[in-house]
Formats: C-alpha cells, sequence, structure tokens
C-alpha cells in the first residue's frame, strides 16, 4: 500500500512495522503514534502505599526540587511535572517510597487487582516493578511467586523487593513456558514477551527492524505460556495478559484458541482510564501513546472456567 511506504519513509520506520500498525490500529492512528516525540509521553510514578501516602510522597519529592501531581486514573499514581532527570536518585527513591513506573503498566496491576492472603505468580517479573506493585496491593500478605528467565534482570527484582519492604515474595528462575509448580494459584499475570511495539514513542531505536523481533515467532512463546499458566490457575481464578505491543497477532490471536476452547472467559474490567477497546473482544483492551500519553498496551482480563 503506497501510503504506509510514505509514512514509513517520513518517520523512518520499517516499512513491516508500520504495516503491523496499520493493520492493528488504522492508518491515521498509526500517524499519530508515529509523529510523537519522547517527550510526548507522561513521566509517571508509583507511591508504595506500604510506607507513606501520596501526599507525602509528593511532599518528600517537593523537598528535592521535584514537583509532582497525583493521578486519577490509579490511586497509587504520580505524574512527573518538574525535575524528571532527578527522581531515580532520589532519596525518596532510594527509600523505596516512590518508583517510576509507566501508565500502562500500573493500570495492568491495577486490572489484576490483587488482595491480601491470595497467591498469585508473575510469570515474567523482571525487572520488578509490577512484581513490588502486586505486593504492595497484597499488603504483604499471602504469597507472590516472582519468576523470571532471564538470571541477570532477577538482580533488578531482588533490588526492587528489599527497596519496597516487600516481604511475602519468592524469586524463581525458570523458563514459565515448561515450569510446574505444586500449586494452583488465585491470579496469574501473564505480562508476556513481546516485540514492544507499543514502545516506539519512547524508544525510537524500536522503529528499526533489528530491535523488532518476529511477531510470529513470538506467539508460539506467548500460547505455550498461557497454555502453562491455565494449568496452575485454580477454577475461576483470574488472569491478566498483557503485552506492549499493539498488534493483533501478539494479542487477540494469542488468546483466541483458549476462548474458543472455552477454557478462558472474558471478564469486564473496571478502570478510570478511557482505553480503546479491542475491535475483536470486546473486553480486551489498548492504551495507546497518541490517546493516553503514555506507552502502548494490550490488556486483557480473563478467568479460568469452573
Amino acid at each position: 500500500m503506497p501510503n504506509e511506504r510514505i509514512l514509513s519513509k517520513r518517520y523512518r520506520t520499517d516499512l513491516h512495522v508500520v504495516r503491523s500498525l496499520v493493520n492493528s490500529l488504522g492508518y491515521n492512528e498509526t500517524e499519530a503514534i508515529l509523529k510523537m516525540h519522547p517527550s510526548d509521553i507522561r513521566v509517571t510514578a508509583r507511591v508504595n502505599l506500604l510506607k507513606t501516602t501520596r501526599k507525602k510522597a509528593i511532599k518528600a519529592l517537593k523537598q528535592e526540587g521535584i514537583r509532582a501531581l497525583e493521578i486519577d486514573e490509579i490511586p497509587e499514581g504520580i505524574e512527573i511535572i518538574h525535575g524528571q532527570p532527578k527522581l531515580g536518585h532520589s532519596i525518596a527513591y532510594l527509600q523505596g517510597l516512590v518508583t517510576p513506573q509507566g501508565l500502562g503498566s500500573m493500570t495492568t496491576v491495577h486490572i489484576l487487582d490483587p488482595k491480601p492472603d491470595e497467591l498469585i505468580w508473575d510469570m515474567a517479573a523482571a525487572p520488578g516493578g509490577k512484581t513490588t506493585f502486586i505486593a504492595e496491593r497484597m499488603r504483604n500478605r499471602g504469597w507472590l511467586i516472582a519468576n523470571d528467565i532471564n538470571r541477570a534482570r532477577l538482580r533488578a527484582v531482588q533490588a526492587n523487593i528489599k527497596r519496597h519492604g516487600i516481604t511475602n515474595t519468592i524469586i524463581t528462575h525458570h523458563d514459565a513456558t515448561d515450569l510446574k509448580l505444586p500449586l494452583q494459584f488465585d491470579k496469574i499475570l501473564l505480562d508476556a514477551p513481546c516485540t514492544g511495539e507499543g514502545l516506539l514513542v519512547s524508544q525510537p531505536r524500536r522503529r528499526t527492524s533489528k530491535d523488532i523481533s518476529d511477531p510470529f515467532v513470538l506467539q508460539r512463546m506467548q500460547q505455550r505460556l498461557l497454555h502453562n499458566a491455565l494449568k496452575h490457575l485454580k477454577p475461576r481464578g483470574t488472569l491478566v495478559y498483557s503485552t506492549c505491543s499493539l498488534n493483533v497477532t501478539e494479542n487477540e490471536e494469542v488468546i483466541k484458541p483458549f476462548l474458543n476452547q472455552a477454557q478462558l472467559l472474558k471478564v469486564e474490567m473496571q478502570i478510570k482510564i478511557k482505553p480503546v477497546n479491542s475491535p475483536i473482544f470486546e473486553q480486551a483492551i489498548r492504551l495507546l501513546p497518541s490517546r493516553h500519553g503514555c506507552d502502548g498496551f494490550f490488556i486483557a482480563k480473563l478467568r479460568k472456567k469452573g
């Protein structure tokens, strides 16, 4: 299609990436995303309610020259208005009071809705942003298994857990596609490895083919992960499937076989953010850089048939 070639050339993005976005989002939405600059992405963070409150965290940041405001979408969320580069070196960060986290990442855990005393599995946990948020929502009660296949990245999970004061989390290092645990979980988060198409604005290098993997190769792994998650989920247990990819191949097409076999049921989400509903599954959503000022995310909330 000639128009896709124009977009590819104009915004210095590989043609197959442009085609993938157009196929999933349409031409106009794709162009709106491709014309964005990294500075157009909102800088958000999460307050650790195990240690402080949003108001106290905002006050502490202000004393370090960082201006932040509460956001409506997530009860723990704040937006950094001034002093963004200082956040990762601030005393508030080092004390585990706040942690940088994108709106899509926070929304994923908010939709999972972890509760105290539950048994939860984070299948691909590194670097630990969602893991610590889950544990904080659990109020350090119950058990959280944080797994990742990458041993080096698990060091970041360990550091984040320590900084946040998390005490209910066990770290494991396995390939989650065939990991067998003698457990049945109340809830599972599968934030699946993906092409990362949704990060094109904040990470412009991803616009080129060398940094975008084949979505069809990843799809097979994503379905294996989902298959194993189902084996470990209690009847009527909740599973949230998410990616920072926007294409149908890694999202709806991964879930579809499990819905067709009636192993999973779609669940409606109660969120304040106004998402873009999936054209294939009503209850699945996308967050788009062009509409929400955050990295692109796909999120689906599912329930195992009981």
